[in-house]
């Protein structure tokens, strides 16, 4: 059930990236590529779970690790950023993430995977065991903790604060102007699904580990639904 999970958020994930990259192709809206760009990096996020899983590959897991807590949410944050439209903040924004990510990705290779944590998260996936509270089924607890924590806690929170704070902002502009539209209504889902997505993943590492991958799939697939309105 687990496996299917994962595979329901990468094809929610993937088909978002397709439709988004089409109508990138049809407008040439910045937004729309770093959006793009962004779900595509989701993507291979969650493919690269499933290969750690499936190959008991390291490797993979440091690149599902890098890709999906430090750069999805930050380059998705940026495209919100291009939606915007203001030339100063998605400059800041841009510049940001490009420092960030390389912060992370330095900080992350010198990081060291717990082997026993990390065959336990195989094994419960596989059905032979129940993960204790020192390991999380989103990878939590797999490595040492150290001095990476802090640049993809940053990374995290600079995109799901970008995502939801201009969904937000434009969702009250339409509001205030009575314009209660498609693109209104994908908004407000958007801002839901974001705040889902980080609210359940974050409940689901402290208390209850078994509701994460549920919590994604539902998460996206509420995404998916917002970004079918813009």
């Amino acid at each position: 059930m687990l496996y299917v999970l994962i595979w329901i958020s990468f094809a929610i994930i993937f088909i978002m990236f397709l439709l988004s990259f089409k109508k990138y192709l049809e407008s040439k809206k910045t937004y729309l590529f770093v959006w793009s760009l962004g779900l595509f990096i989701g993507a291979i996020a969650v493919l690269s779970f499933y290969i750690f899983l499936a190959f008991k590959s390291s490797f993979a897991f440091y690149i599902y690790y890098y890709l999906g807590g430090g750069l999805t949410p930050a380059v998705l944050g940026l495209g919100s950023m291009y939606l915007l439209g203001k030339k100063r903040l998605y400059t800041i924004s841009l510049y940001l993430t490009i420092i960030l990510s390389i912060i992370v990705l330095i900080f992350l290779s010198q990081s060291h995977i717990i082997y026993a944590n990390f065959n336990n998260l195989i094994n419960y996936f596989n059905g032979k065991i129940q993960l204790n509270n020192t390991i999380s089924p989103n990878g939590s607890g797999v490595l040492l903790l150290g001095s990476w924590v802090v640049p993809i806690a940053i990374s995290n929170t600079l995109g799901s604060i970008e995502l939801i704070g201009v969904a937000l902002y434009s969702t009250i502009k339409a509001f205030k102007r009575r314009v209660f539209d498609r693109i209104f209504w994908g908004l407000l889902i958007l801002t839901v699904s974001v705040f889902l997505i980080a609210s359940l993943s974050t409940i689901a590492r402290l208390f209850t580990p078994v509701i994460f991958w549920p919590s994604m799939a539902i998460g996206w697939l509420i995404f998916f639904v917002g970004f079918m309105n813009l």
